[in-house]
């Protein structure tokens, strides 16, 4: 499986388990609809609790990897800027797709 490079394992992780849990808090309305509507809903708070838990380590799992893109850059120099550039971009339009 291809993973984006300019993230590191511990924010990738967090990204997915993020992702995961609020995919699976769709999936457990469903199943309420179609009975036992009590035990999804009880499901469905203690995953919630842990999608809360996740959203508030990301701004720090992000801000980790915007800091160690600043520092591989300026030790790159000249052409390690470049690469930074041409790397943002990708960035960009990777987020894009995957909204």
């Amino acid at each position: 499986m291809y993973r984006n490079q300019m993230v590191d394992n511990n924010t990738y992780n967090i990204l997915q388990a993020y992702v995961s849990t609020l995919e699976a808090l769709e999936v457990y309305q469903k199943y309420s609809q179609d009975g036992n509507e009590q035990l999804w809903k009880q499901v469905a708070q203690h995953t919630e609790q842990i999608a809360r838990i996740l959203q508030q380590q990301l701004p720090q799992a992000l801000q980790n990897v915007q800091g160690s893109m600043g520092a591989t850059a300026s030790q790159s120099g000249s052409m390690g800027s470049m690469d930074t550039s041409s790397q943002s971009g990708n960035m960009g339009t990777s987020s894009q797709s995957s909204h």
